[in-house]
């Protein structure tokens, strides 16, 4: 752990956040709030740090029920989280507190779910909705969106572009302007 952009180095137990290359930090607009998703003896669970990643706790309701396989933080709304499942996408605008089931892969099951990236909007003006997401995923493209309320839904925009017998493994995208570009391989 760093927090002089690699100045100085601290060790952290290596218990605390576990799962190798898999494991992605998301950090968030408040300093020291950060989210994983951890393997571990009890599952792949979603943790949170409030101290900078020194110490990692569970979020206190995982829809999962331990079978976590992406976690994904809007780096700009600190309370806005994806996570996934082999089968289901969840939403969270409270920080992990409470999970709205967004999407379910009910048209390839047996395909699994994997998100391929992330692109939030609102990030640039003119971008979209605060918290809001383009989601790359093995079954298309979806857009994650809440509402004040604290409900959240996907909507599936599909996949044209590339091979039926292909789907995306990476996706990445931005937006400045007013206008987003987004990329993926398939």
């Amino acid at each position: 752990h760093s927090s002089d952009a690699g100045a100085h180095w601290h060790g952290i137990d290596f218990r605390e956040v576990t799962g190798g290359r898999w494991v992605n930090v998301q950090y968030t607009s408040v300093f020291g709030t950060l989210f994983v998703k951890s393997d571990g003896i009890d599952g792949s669970r979603p943790k949170t740090s409030t101290d900078n990643g020194v110490t990692w706790a569970p979020v206190r309701d995982d829809p999962t029920g331990g079978a976590a396989t992406s976690l994904w933080g809007d780096p700009t709304e600190p309370g806005t989280l994806l996570l996934t499942d082999a089968k289901r996408l969840y939403h969270s605008n409270q920080g992990g507190r409470t999970w709205t089931d967004a999407f379910a892969n009910l048209a390839h099951p047996e395909e699994g779910f994997f998100v391929a990236g992330v692109a939030w909007l609102g990030q640039a003006d003119g971008a979209g909705p605060v918290g809001s997401a383009l989601v790359g995923t093995n079954q298309g493209l979806l857009l994650v969106e809440h509402g004040g309320d604290g409900r959240s839904g996907a909507v599936q925009l599909g996949a044209t572009g590339f091979p039926a017998d292909q789907a995306m493994f990476s996706f990445a995208g931005g937006s400045s302007g007013g206008k987003s570009r987004l990329y993926c391989l398939t």
